[in-house]
């Protein structure tokens, strides 16, 4: 979501530089009635690519890492707590 942010603000910069607007009077539209459409295009992007064969590779990537797969296939716990020490 973040990168695709990135790429829509670079781009309407972009677009209003090569239009020959003045670097000082760029202004962007960060209004929520011209966001709400927009994020709503990357939301729907972001849940077809989780969806995707290559997100849910990543998705058990994160289970794995975060230990999530072990508590699944019925391991136990580690007694520890990994927030004792903060």
């Amino acid at each position: 979501m973040k990168d695709q942010f990135t790429a829509w603000y670079s781009a309407q910069i972009h677009t209003q530089l090569d239009s020959g607007v003045p670097l000082d009077d760029v202004d962007v539209d960060m209004r929520l009635s011209v966001l709400k459409p927009i994020h709503a295009t990357w939301l729907v992007s972001m849940f077809n690519h989780l969806s995707s064969s290559e997100g849910r590779i990543s998705i058990a990537k994160g289970w794995k890492k975060a230990g999530i797969s072990e508590v699944i296939d019925g391991k136990e716990l580690p007694s520890e707590d990994p927030f004792e020490d903060l």
